[in-house]
């Protein structure tokens, strides 16, 4: 396949994340074509309840097909449903990414992993989990000159390793309504470090899912494990259509 995207990044009060940018502020045209393997076996592709699906990528972006950025991305996704007991299913989803830029380049912003949220890790902010940096802006907008403040934001990984367990369980099965009790592990890597499953971050939490006309409605209370400062301790995510 093919693939064309335009981005725009602009007005970033703080010097250390334009910094960061590497040269990346303003328009970015990312040209590239990916190679895609996939296995199905599921029983249904909305509710399934048995089976496997597996996905491959590979995405190369840059040199002969132009563009702005040069990089090459893997991506490995599994997900096992597996039948149970009462007419429960257990889920087992996996994800492990990996970015690279040629000649020893970070690799892009705008590519990079960030976990956190109703599709990766629940019980955490929106892309709140990842590497970080030190970020220092003046308190008062425009004027350098004044007092700085020092705060920390997620800058993204190039790999990320993502695992989700879920038990899910009939609530009112003729009205398509169903729980589901969930364990969530992950965390995204920088350049030059290792996937270190000691540094996981993790959550478990529960829910219930409407497989309504209209498409799956998510109502889900994440609770993250090992709390940090200026994390709260518990998240509610609403969600509409699909799961994973």
């Amino acid at each position: 396949g093919y693939n064309l995207s335009n981005t725009f990044l602009t007005n970033f009060t703080s010097e250390t994340f334009r910094d960061f940018l590497f040269n990346q502020e303003g328009e970015t045209l990312i040209s590239s074509v990916f190679l895609r393997l996939s296995r199905n076996t599921l029983n249904h592709p909305f509710i399934p309840t048995r089976g496997t699906r597996t996905r491959l990528r590979i995405r190369k972006a840059g040199d002969l097909l132009g563009g702005d950025l040069t990089f090459t991305e893997y991506t490995a996704k599994n997900d096992t449903y597996l039948p149970l007991f009462w007419s429960t299913v257990l889920l087992i989803r996996g994800d492990i990414r990996y970015g690279r830029a040629p000649g020893g380049q970070e690799f892009p912003l705008q590519q990079r992993y960030f976990l956190g949220g109703l599709q990766t890790i629940r019980g955490f902010a929106f892309r709140s989990i990842g590497p970080v940096a030190e970020s220092v802006s003046p308190l008062r907008a425009g004027d350098p000159a004044s007092l700085t403040q020092e705060r920390e934001f997620v800058i993204g990984g190039n790999k990320m390793f993502l695992t989700n367990i879920e038990w899910q369980f009939p609530i009112i099965d003729p009205a398509g309504i169903r729980g589901v009790i969930f364990f969530d592990a992950g965390n995204a890597f920088d350049d030059g470090d290792l996937i270190d499953l000691r540094e996981l971050r993790m959550s478990w939490g529960f829910g219930f899912r409407w497989f309504s006309p209209v498409g799956p409605l998510r109502f889900e209370w994440g609770f993250p494990i090992h709390k940090r400062p200026g994390e709260r301790s518990t998240v509610f995510e609403f969600g509409v259509g699909t799961i994973f």
